[in-house]
């Protein structure tokens, strides 16, 4: 029996708002629109070989494109927008060949141990019998991330399929992002805009 696995190519687009120190506190942010994946065909791809359970690394996460923007009203000010503090990122996942965007608002009770959902991808892997007969079953990239907003930790955790039995496998990282930040204030608002370099992080199987 031959397996292939096509990765359906959506084009995905997070937004974070960017704001202009240098318009008026009643100004709308601009949106900053940043797609992940090209536009056309759909991919094709061998189905990836399983990580080995031994291994303590046995694939990688590379964390991209990371923004955080943090949004406050200055005390006694009435704004279109509420205090605010969002996060974004690209998130590769060397064993599947699959990218995905990651992007949330922190929650009113979130302390560091809240997961987040990110985009979902389908898989859509096609397998062919002796005989020539083919049947496609369609299987979802599950990625959520979980930020620990006053000591820059960030985990993500991501379940996808693999090996000729197409096997569900799921994987974790941890990783301390070092953030490069500048921070605007005006009599009504103040915005803290960090980004941060590309990481590549070890990921641990579940």
């Amino acid at each position: 029996m031959q397996f292939r696995i096509i990765l359906v190519a959506v084009s995905v687009a997070w937004a974070l708002p960017v704001l202009n120190p240098a318009t008026s506190h009643d100004a709308t942010p601009s949106i900053l629109h940043q797609p992940l994946d090209a536009e056309g065909a759909d991919v094709t791809y061998a189905v990836p070989e399983c990580p080995l359970q031994q291994q303590d690394s046995a694939t990688s996460f590379i964390v991209r494109q990371f923004a955080y923007t943090k949004y406050v009203v200055a005390p006694g000010q009435i704004d279109a927008l509420p205090n605010t503090t969002q996060l974004a990122f690209a998130l590769d996942n060397s064993a599947a060949s699959v990218t995905t965007a990651c992007s949330f608002n922190r929650g009113t009770n979130d302390a560091g141990d809240a997961w987040y959902p990110c985009g979902d991808r389908t898989i859509a892997v096609t397998t062919t019998s002796e005989d020539g007969a083919q049947r496609e079953t369609q299987h979802t990239v599950k990625t959520s991330a979980r930020f620990e907003w006053d000591r820059w930790v960030l985990a993500v955790r991501q379940s996808w399929v693999c090996g000729g039995s197409v096997s569900p496998v799921s994987a974790q990282a941890v990783t301390t992002v070092s953030p490069s930040c500048q921070t605007s204030n005006t009599e009504s608002y103040s915005i803290q805009q960090c980004t941060a370099p590309d990481a590549t992080v070890g990921a641990d199987l579940d």
